[in-house]
């Protein structure tokens, strides 16, 4: 197309026809009489001279208006066709994303058939979503209500704070009255910081003290851990760090034989509490323990193991057993037994209880 244009460029062709117009339309205006213009056509005048003169520029006679209107053809596809390889990649480019996209949603489709396969009818699902957001948007409401009550609640324990301290100025009286509240205030801050004190460390010591009597009742590799909420939790030892592992009932007696144990065996001790250089003892009584069939859901290596550490722990120990689980405990802490009892049934209401020989 480019060669052509030149071509035409370069060749000596002139053209004075008029665009779009041929000969047989010379003729029919001349047979008509009349230009289109008004003026009156007759035979030999200066107008029909002048029409018979242009039919010899025109189709068929005249070739060079068809060149010219075939170069102005060329000239408007070269301009088109210039943009024409980057549109056709820009599509190109734009159906390949599209494919892509379809992929990934034909994959998304079938991923959530997959996962909706054999769950029934999804309306009810659909029906319990719109419920949810139906709660959240009720929820969300009543804490925005509530944060605004909130707001309000605490402008109004300002101002009557303001009012409580304009009042308190206002006698002797008074002022010995909010002097006794700030000693009490004190008071307060320091028990409350000795009680976390005391806490935190008096929890240290149990779960220290409770991993010792653990670790002789139990034969295995654990470990307790008591957390803030004094939570009991057994971890395992496996490879360089701890794991927290399904207990079995009887390991989560021995469990709480040993926390038990540590409790009574902690409580033996004086608490102390300080502030400043001053030490204030909590001193605590021995209690005695008293347990109901607690060799139920242990075997023989725990129950004597237990047996042989309880007796050194606390003052005096209370059981109420089985005779079946009590002969495995009593080889062990028999000669430390000061007296036994037996409950003898007579009926679901009336239960008598004797002592044992």
């Amino acid at each position: 197309m480019g060669k052509a244009l030149i071509a035409l460029e370069e060749a000596d062709i002139s053209d004075k026809g008029i665009r779009d117009m041929n000969s047989t339309s010379i003729d029919c205006i001349i047979e008509r009489g009349r230009c289109i213009c008004g003026v009156e056509i007759k035979e030999g005048s200066p107008v029909h001279v002048h029409l018979i003169k242009e039919r010899d520029y025109l189709p068929p006679q005249s070739i060079g208006t068809m060149i010219r209107t075939f170069k102005e053809q060329i000239s408007i596809y070269r301009s088109a066709s210039e943009s024409y390889h980057d549109t056709i990649k820009s599509r190109y480019e734009e159906t390949r994303r599209s494919k892509g996209r379809i992929h990934e949603w034909e994959d998304e489709v079938l991923e959530i058939r997959s996962k909706i396969k054999g769950k029934g009818d999804m309306r009810k699902h659909e029906e319990n979503l719109r419920d949810y957001k139906a709660r959240l948007r009720s929820f969300t409401s009543k804490k925005e209500q509530l944060l605004m009550e909130d707001g309000g609640l605490v402008t109004q324990i300002e101002n009557s704070q303001k009012l409580y301290d304009s009042l308190a100025i206002i006698s002797d009286k008074n002022k010995k009255i909010r002097l006794y509240l700030r000693y009490a205030e004190s008071i307060y801050d320091w028990i409350s910081k000795t009680y976390q004190i005391s806490e935190r460390e008096i929890r240290e010591k149990l779960e220290i003290r409770v991993n010792s009597i653990f670790s002789k009742m139990y034969h295995g590799k654990r470990r307790v851990v008591i957390n803030e909420k004094y939570k009991v939790t057994l971890l395992t030892a496996f490879d360089d760090g701890d794991i927290v592992t399904d207990e079995s009932r009887g390991l989560e007696t021995v469990k709480n034989f040993a926390f038990i144990a540590g409790l009574v065996d902690l409580a033996r001790e004086k608490i102390k509490g300080k502030t400043g250089d001053l030490d204030i003892a909590l001193s605590s009584e021995p209690y005695p323990l008293v347990m109901d069939a607690p060799f139920s859901n242990a075997d023989e290596k725990h129950v004597c193991n237990i047996s042989q550490i309880l007796p050194n722990i606390a003052e005096q120990v209370i059981m109420v057993v089985m005779a079946k689980d009590w002969g495995f405990a009593e080889t062990v802490m028999g000669d430390k037994v000061g007296q036994k009892y037996f409950l003898d049934k007579k009926s679901e209401t009336l239960t008598n209880i004797k002592e044992h020989d």
